[in-house]
C-alpha cells in the first residue's frame, strides 16, 4: 500500500481518522503537528519555562515526556520527570479518550463538578489507539492507559463504529462551549 502522505509504498497502518493508510514516519510527524499546534494555539507551554511531566508508567506517559522533551527543547525550557520538583507548568499524561469521557462524564452528571485544573493536556488531540501505535514505533513501553469513565468510553466505542471521527468533533464541540481547554 501507498502512504497517502508521501505517496511511497512502506509499511503502512490504519490508524485513526485519517482518509487513508499513512507510513510510519509520517504517522508519527502528523501525530507531533497536531501535538505542536495544540501548544501552540492554547499556549499550553512558555518559552524559558520549567516543565514538569508526570510520569505514571504508561504509554501515553511515555509519549508525553518525548513530545515534551521535543518541544521544550525548542522554546528553550528545561523538563523534569518527577513528581517533587518545583515547576512553572505541569503536564500531565492525558488522551483524546479520557477529555472526552471526562467532560461527558461532567456533562451527564446530576451535579456536575467544575473543574479547574492548572495542568497541560498535552496530547488531549491524540486517542488512545494513536497513542499506543506512537509508543510502538518509538519502541515506548508501559502499560495501557485507563479509561476515564468505562461506561462512556464504550459508549464512545460503539457511536465510533459509525462515526469514526466522534471523538475529535466533540472535543472541538467542548471547546467552542469553553469546556475544554
Amino acid at each position: 500500500m501507498k502512504c497517502i502522505k508521501c505517496n511511497r509504498i512502506k509499511q503502512t497502518s490504519q490508524v485513526g481518522p485519517f482518509p487513508g493508510p499513512l507510513c510510519n514516519s509520517c504517522f508519527v510527524k502528523l501525530i507531533e503537528k497536531r501535538v505542536r499546534k495544540d501548544v501552540r494555539v492554547h499556549k499550553r507551554l512558555k518559552p524559558n519555562s520549567k516543565i514538569r511531566v508526570i510520569d505514571d508508567g504508561s504509554q501515553t506517559a511515555a509519549v508525553t515526556i518525548f513530545l515534551t522533551k521535543r518541544i521544550a527543547n525548542e522554546i528553550r525550557s528545561e523538563v523534569i520527570v518527577d513528581f517533587d520538583a518545583e515547576c512553572d507548568i505541569l503536564v500531565i499524561p492525558w488522551n483524546l479518550d479520557q477529555e472526552v469521557e471526562m467532560q461527558l462524564q461532567k456533562m451527564f452528571a446530576k451535579n456536575p463538578k467544575e473543574c479547574k485544573k492548572k495542568e497541560v493536556k498535552l496530547l488531549k488531540t491524540v486517542s488512545k489507539e494513536e497513542i499506543l501505535h506512537f509508543a510502538k514505533l518509538k519502541g515506548f513501553e508501559g502499560k495501557k492507559t485507563k479509561s476515564y469513565n468505562k461506561e462512556i468510553a464504550e459508549l464512545l466505542l460503539d457511536l465510533e463504529k459509525d462515526h469514526p471521527e466522534i471523538k475529535y468533533s466533540l472535543l472541538k464541540s467542548f471547546e467552542k462551549l469553553g469546556l475544554s481547554l
